[in-house]
């Protein structure tokens, strides 16, 4: 047998074992099964908070309160989509914590909740397309592409009150990402921006 042969078969064998030896016992924990809802509902986020389970699609938002066995609608104040892209997108506990939830509907705004989803109030009226929303320290951060030309809203109050960060973000499209190390913010758009002061400035690095 020529050596080429002999260095073949030896490595079918040694990949043919690998295989093996990858392949687990019980397939029982690759295996998924569907949740008995939200009924009716395309869901584009989900977010656990302390022994809640919450669910945001284009119908509302969705709360559940047995490890998704079950699920009910939370939707009071939150007003109905006026077409499919107004579905809930982003929905995250606030800096606050325990207190108070956001919920970000694209082309509408963002909605609080102080009692873990059972009813929201508008906090900010936007028009345009929200793509992140993420708690960095004391703040909150929106990123997207919103009317004006804003591209970031920064809530220092738990929520309550948004303003514009778009200083350095011209050339940056809509913001899709945010990131934080050490004293910095990082966000992704048109390349990756950074800034230093909380965000109040931002520089490019592409």
């Amino acid at each position: 047998m020529s050596v080429r042969l002999k260095n073949s078969l030896l490595s079918f064998v040694f990949c043919a074992s690998l295989v093996s030896a990858a392949t687990p016992v019980s397939k029982s924990a690759e295996q998924w099964r569907r949740l008995q809802g939200p009924d009716g509902a395309s869901i584009e986020v989900l977010f656990s908070h302390g022994d809640y389970l919450f669910a945001g699609g284009y119908d509302a938002v969705f709360r559940s309160t047995d490890q998704g066995q079950s699920w009910a609608m939370v939707n009071a104040g939150i007003d109905p989509p006026d077409s499919y892209a107004n579905q809930i997108k982003v929905l995250n506990v606030n800096a606050a914590g325990a207190t108070r939830l956001i919920a970000g509907r694209d082309y509408d705004g963002l909605y609080i909740s102080t009692n873990r989803g059972q009813t929201w109030r508008p906090t900010i009226i936007f028009s345009g397309q929200l793509h992140t929303l993420k708690v960095i320290g004391s703040a909150i951060f929106a990123g997207g592409s919103f009317a004006g030309g804003s591209r970031v809203l920064i809530s220092r109050d738990n929520g309550l009150s948004w303003t514009p960060s778009n200083a350095g973000l011209d050339k940056v499209g809509s913001v899709s990402a945010f990131a934080a190390k050490g004293d910095r913010i990082y966000l992704a758009g048109n390349g990756v921006y950074v800034s230093s002061d909380g965000g109040a400035e931002l520089d490019a690095h592409q």
